[in-house]
């Protein structure tokens, strides 16, 4: 006879090896539904011009001293945690200067809540842009670096998108036919780096998009958010509004490669003006085997009070696929300066009005 004891022993023993199956099971199941991917770009450029170009929140740039700024990597993570609630996340690494800056990208949990419908929350990727939810990934788009009137950073820039926000999405995405519809509606918070502006609160936007067949894709956004200045600076944009709206078109029909998008922003100023940036390009492309030549134009401008400032650039670019994964890519652009645009000169030092701008890059996907 086994006493009360022995078999409350047994009972317990029973019950911890099942509940040490059942999660073993559990992390198995976990670890098969996780996959884990990333990419990488070397980029070096060079100008003609002393002052450094495009610094951004970095405060670094490229000169004629010559640059590897853009040179990135990341690893992504992404697991279907159960059918109905998945999970990914991005660790990121660029060249800022002479160091590498490492951050949490973005990530976040998704909830579906019926067939088309998924609730997202955490850090996620900002919607507004054909590409700025893979800005980083080089092998993704032609160019070496995404067009700098609608994608720059720099504080002085066109001010068209962000990196990510910290707060809620609500994606519907419908499959009709050969076209394929998704809305995106969120909501949440912007940190803001290299500006007097700490972040973009109360930021609620849309963003729309209609992809036919993989040929054409149509995009279309808005937001708007209120500007918070960082504790103990003044700020003439502290609390005042900026909203942005853009439009995007992309295109590839038999060899033909078509990207193109406008945006405008405007950001408030107490007592004064509004701050306002009209941006825009154009990148035509044809595929001659595994070689891509294109040529892009871009173009934006900031108006503040009676002050202009801006960039219009050309670039001429061809891109090489090596395979599926790897990208050699060589560009050359011609940058005519209103103000002092993308540079960052010292007191005193004027940019001319014409820069040359040289790069090349190896994309990589893994």
């Amino acid at each position: 006879m086994i006493s009360p004891g022995l078999r409350l022993g047994l009972a317990g023993a029973v019950t911890l090896c099942l509940s040490a199956i059942s999660a073993s099971v559990q992390a198995a199941n976990w670890t098969d539904s996780t996959v884990v991917s990333g990419f990488m770009s070397a980029v070096y450029s060079r100008t003609n011009e002393g002052i450094p170009f495009n610094g951004g929140a970095a405060e670094a740039g490229i000169n004629k001293d010559g640059s590897f700024q853009g040179t990135r990597y990341g690893v992504n993570i992404r697991s279907q945690v159960t059918d109905k609630v998945n999970f990914a996340s991005q660790l990121f690494a660029s060249q800022e200067g002479e160091q590498f800056n490492i951050v949490l990208d973005w990530a976040f949990a998704g909830i579906k809540l019926g067939d088309d419908v998924t609730l997202r929350a955490g850090k996620i990727k900002y919607p507004i842009g054909l590409v700025n939810e893979y800005v980083d990934v080089g092998v993704a788009y032609p160019w070496i670096r995404a067009p700098l009137s609608i994608y720059s950073d720099s504080a002085e820039g066109p001010s068209a998108t962000d990196e990510s926000y910290s707060g809620f999405s609500l994606l519907t995405e419908k499959l009709s036919g050969d076209w394929t519809y998704s809305a995106d509606l969120f909501a949440g918070q912007v940190d803001v780096e290299g500006t007097e502006i700490g972040y973009l609160k109360k930021l609620a936007g849309l963003s729309l998009r209609a992809d036919w067949n993989d040929m054409l894709q149509l995009h279309a956004a808005a937001s708007r958010s209120e500007m918070q200045a960082l504790e103990g600076v003044t700020s003439e944009m502290d609390g005042e509004k900026k909203s942005t709206a853009l439009l995007g078109v992309k295109a590839e029909v038999d060899n033909v490669v078509v990207y193109a998008e406008g945006s405008k922003a405007t950001l408030g100023v107490a007592g004064g003006k509004d701050v306002t940036t009209n941006s825009a390009y154009l990148t035509v492309g044809y595929r001659l085997g595994n070689f891509l030549p294109h040529v892009t134009y871009q173009t934006w401008e900031r108006k503040a009070e009676a002050e202009t400032n801006g960039n219009d650039i050309t670039t001429l670019g061809v891109r090489y696929d090596m395979n599926p994964s790897t990208a050699l890519k060589l560009e050359v652009s011609n940058i005519k300066t209103d103000g002092n645009g993308l540079f960052e000169p010292d007191p005193g030092e004027e940019v001319s009005g014409s820069t040359r701008l040289v790069s090349v890059s190896v994309d990589v996907v893994f």
